[in-house]
């Protein structure tokens, strides 16, 4: 575009974040991509697939490192959100 090129559809998509998304701070989320329920996405993460709902998602491209159980990791996840205020 820069350069006079014309417009593609190549990165053109809906980014879709559903309930209680946490993205951590400088993250990048891709065209076309879902982000599901409760997931929360570690700082500085490059999102280029559709992520399910409540799941830990890290690394570059972003990947499920695990999946949250709420009752179990209920603690964590708020001193996470705190922590960031």
């Amino acid at each position: 575009r820069a350069m006079g090129m014309p417009d593609t559809d190549a990165p053109v998509g809906d980014i879709v974040l559903r309930r209680d998304v946490w993205l951590g701070t400088g993250c990048t989320v891709g065209a076309g991509v879902e982000i599901g329920a409760e997931t929360i996405v570690a700082a500085g993460r490059v999102v280029v697939k559709s992520l399910p709902p409540g799941v830990l998602a890290a690394g570059v491209p972003a990947r499920i490192i695990r999946t949250l159980d709420r009752d179990r990791d209920a603690a964590t996840i708020i001193e996470l959100k705190e922590a960031t205020r």
